[in-house]
Order: C-alpha cells, then structure tokens, then sequence
C-alpha cells in the first residue's frame, strides 16, 4: 500500500478539494482559548496560511486555555507555535496587534476568510466593517464559562446579522474550555465552506449558541443554571483516545477532572494526524500513553491513567470506583458491550459518534434514562456491522471539526451531570449541512427491561469471542 498523507480520511469526502484549503489564507483575530482552539483546527484540516493577530504577554504560566502560554511570551505566538507544530506542511505566523485599536485592522490584508474570536465587540466592529468594504467573509465567535455562540456574516448577510455578530454581551467575559472548544470546531468548518463548499451544503442564516444552562442547550435561556463547573471529585473511564477522544480527554483534563483514565489499545498512524492533533509527534506510539504524555506537557499535576488494552467481556476490572464512562470509539461493537456493561453496573455513559457531516452526543443513566440500545438500536447495529482492522479502511471519512465540537458536547453533559444536573433524556445531533446546525432529539418513553445476562451472551456473544459464563 502506498504511504498514506495526513490528509487521507479527509480527501475521501465526496467532492472535497484539499488543494483550495492549502492555497487558502485565514485571519485570525484573538489570543485566548477561541484563538487556542481555532489555530488547532484550522492548522490540522490544512489551511496553507494562517495569520493570527493577538495582543499581550503571557503574565504567568497559564494552562487555563488549554495550551500552555509560558510567562514573557507573545500570547499569539505561544499559539501559533504549538498550532505549526500540529501542521509543519502549513504556515502560521503571528502578529502582536490589537486589532480594535485605531487602524490595526487594515494590516489583515486580503484574507479569504476572517476568523474573529475575541469577546471584544470594538474588535468584531472593525472587522466587520472592514471585511464588508472588502466583500471578505466573517466568522464571528464568542465564549464565556458557559455559552458560546456564533455567526457567518458576508455581503448578503442581513443587517441584523451584522449587528448580533457584534456579541455585545460578552465583552470581558472570560473565555470558558468547553464553551470555546465547542464553538471553534463549527467556526472553523464554517470557514471551511466559505473557502471550500461541499454539495448539499446549506448557508448559515442565523446565531448559533450553545448554552450548558439552557435545558435545550442551544438557545439563550438560563433555565437550567449551574452553580459550578467543578468536575473534581469525578473519576472518568474514557474508552478510545482517538479523534473525538483527543477532544474529550483535553476537555476534562484541563476542567479539572479528578481521574481520567484512558483506555485505548491502538497505534498512532499517518492518517491520524487531520484530526488526532495531540500525536502531532507521536506516529507509531500507543495512543492512550501519548494522549497522556500530551495532556501532561498542558497540566502536569493532572491525574491521568493510560491502559494499553482493549475492551472484551473480560473488563469489569476498570468499571471499579468510576463515576462515569465515556465512549469515544469508532465501532457498534464495543459500543454495544460497553451499554451492556454500565447496565450491570449502575455507572453513567456518555457516547459520542461523529461522522464527515455531523455527529451526537447520547447520554445513558441506568434506571434513569433509556440505554443506548433502547436510544439508537445499538445491538442490532453491532451485529450488522463489519469493523475493518483500521480505520484507513472504513467508508466514513473523519474530519477534526464534527469530533472536536462534539467531543465538547460530551464533556458539558459531564460538567452537568456533576453538577447534579438530571439526565439529558434525548441525544444532542449536530448537521453539517443543514440550516439548523444543532438541536436536541427527545427520546420518548422508557428503557425496555434489560436482557438476562445469558440471554444477551446467546445473542451477542460471538461479537466478543468465547463467550464467558
């Protein structure tokens, strides 16, 4: 087999042209963890050159963001260095420059898209006013500790689209990880589309939000409020280290998590790195142990456990002393027996899926919610799959944008189940294509009586190898 480029699973998107993404220029405005997460992403998809215009020192050594800003630095070039590490085959480089100050705008240049993700409306006003005398089109993000929202604005954009984008209401809001990490995923595929338009895509023609004290999640409204995002005494299993995995694990991490324990028995290959971005050098290596090398170089005194191993009906040992599981694979197989699993338990699991066009969150609480096999069929999908030996194989190609949003998604269903929140009864979906990028499908009724444990063997069991007794 020919060597596989970082780009494979991507390229295998009908229609999908990697040349006008190398080719592409981005403005990024920002310094925080909008700016953090945005560079990530546009870096590994393979924008050819981004421009990110941020202003400040680094005061102190600050993992907060999520990537480390070492005291004394430039904050934009602390990120545009660890963004060229994730993509040495791009071109990031990085401007102290305030953009909302006087004339700055005007050194963005002729970008073929702008990224804006400050929470400063000064900012997002002269951007926009310059990208429309300039007919180049805006992305405009925000985040706060618990909401972020975005938009598109381009010449046919409505007046009222310029005047939301603008976000006043979070000016000096600090940006929160998971809100940030959430909304930088869709930003960037949006600037994708602008730049590269796939068939059947829909223009954006609204706000997105998305909100962890809405019972919605993706309106305004505070009528779920947390009063705490503290997620310390929880101790998390997280089968799979992989593409969502890499988000998922990050996103706990730098929330504080009390234990995570990553359990993955794959190696890292060449056409990991569109979207896997923390095996940026780690090609060969074990996943679950890089992803925890990784992670530690962003907050050392994080407590995370790696396992080298694979998930069979052999594994109760690691459901001891957990709070909650979470799925991040890539197979119905496992998928099922892990549902299983958390069943005979009692344990809370959280699964995300995603594929090239959108992706879902599902949340299972035994006696409290319906199991994921009751939510989406998951058994009979087990059975009626083939999982090839790697993924370089599978039909669905893998883009980072759908499993880092989504992987977000998981983490704030975690955040809120800590918080004592009850269950989401329903499975959050995210689209690509369509206008309503986001939304909540209610799941209606009861779980069905689970399985006797032999009566699930005799059905599932060859699935998993000898069956055990």
């Amino acid at each position: 087999m020919n060597q596989v480029n970082r780009y494979n699973r991507q390229e295998l998107i009908d229609g999908w042209d990697q040349e006008l993404l190398s080719d592409a220029k981005v403005a990024l405005i920002g310094r925080d963890a909008l700016a953090n997460d945005c560079a990530v992403t546009l870096a590994a998809l393979g924008f050819g050159q981004i421009e990110i215009y941020g202003h400040g020192i680094a005061q102190e050594r600050d993992f907060t963001q999520g990537y480390v800003h070492s005291p004394g630095r430039v904050r934009a070039k602390s990120i545009a260095e660890f963004a060229q590490k994730i993509n040495p085959d791009v071109e990031v480089r990085a401007h102290n420059i305030d953009v909302a100050k006087g004339r700055n705008v005007t050194l963005i240049g002729d970008p073929d898209v702008i990224i804006e993700a400050t929470n400063n409306p000064i900012s997002k006003l002269n951007v926009l006013e310059y990208a429309a005398d300039f007919d180049i089109p805006v992305v405009s993000l925000v985040a706060s500790e618990k909401v972020s929202a975005g938009a598109v604005y381009t010449l046919d954009s409505s007046m009222e689209i310029f005047q939301n984008a603008l976000f006043h209401d979070f000016f000096g809001e600090p940006q929160g990880v998971i809100p940030s990490q959430f909304i930088a995923g869709f930003g960037v595929d949006e600037a994708r589309k602008l730049v590269m338009p796939l068939e059947r895509e829909e223009e954006l023609e609204d706000i997105i939000v998305y909100n962890l004290e809405s019972a919605s999640r993706f309106d305004w409204k505070r009528n779920s409020p947390l009063t705490s995002t503290d997620i310390s005494d929880l101790t998390v299993l997280q089968i799979g280290a992989g593409a969502s995995g890499n988000f998922t694990a990050k996103g706990f991490v730098v929330a504080g998590v009390g234990e995570l324990i990553i359990v993955d028995y794959d190696v890292v290959e060449d056409h990991n790195l569109n979207r896997q971005v923390f095996f940026h050098n780690s090609v060969g290596h074990k996943k679950s142990e890089a992803l925890r090398r990784e992670l530690l170089r962003i907050k050392p005194e994080a407590n995370i456990t790696a396992i080298d191993a694979k998930v069979d009906l052999d594994s109760d040992y690691l459901f001891e002393g957990i709070d909650l599981v979470v799925d991040c694979v890539d197979n119905h197989a496992t998928r099922a027996l892990l549902n299983y699993l958390v069943n005979e338990y009692g344990v809370p699991y959280l699964s995300v899926g995603t594929s090239t066009s959108g992706g879902q969150v599902s949340t299972v609480f035994p006696g409290r919610t319906a199991c994921l096999d009751c939510q989406t069929g998951i058994d009979d999908m087990a059975l009626a799959s083939y999982n090839p030996a790697s993924c370089i194989y599978a039909p669905d190609a893998s883009v980072i944008n759908t499993n880092k949003t989504m992987g977000s998604a998981l983490v704030g269903e975690a955040i809120r189940l800590a918080n004592g929140k009850d269950p989401l009864k329903g499975i959050i979906k995210y689209s690509t294509r369509e206008d309503l990028r986001f939304g909540v499908f209610s799941m209606q009724g009861g779980c069905k009586p689970r399985a006797h444990k032999s009566d699930w063997m005799e059905k599932m069991g060859h699935l998993y190898g000898e069956q055990n007794e």
